[in-house]
């Protein structure tokens, strides 16, 4: 995005680094939303081991997965792949 953002500078494309512009702030805002989520959940996945040496183990557990999920999620959503238009 951030290399789409720079072309359409490059070529001053207003309309179109407008909309890189617009891209960029609402995966920056949608990802704010996510970190916010990703900790209530890990903290609620960790708070029945309250108190516990399992807790930090189930927390980081927690962490790991929801963190390779998200990544998956914005590969298939970010990642260029034409065959998928077809």
């Amino acid at each position: 995005m951030s290399d789409d953002l720079r072309d359409a500078k490059q070529k001053d494309d207003r309309n179109q680094a407008k909309y890189e512009d617009a891209g960029i702030a609402g995966l920056k805002e949608a990802e704010h939303a996510w970190l916010t989520y990703r900790d209530l959940q890990c903290k609620m996945a960790a708070q029945r081991y309250e108190g516990g040496t399992m807790a930090p183990l189930a927390y980081s557990n927690c962490l790991q997965t929801l963190i390779e999920h998200r990544i998956d999620d914005l590969k298939s959503v970010y990642e260029e792949d034409d065959s998928k238009l077809e």
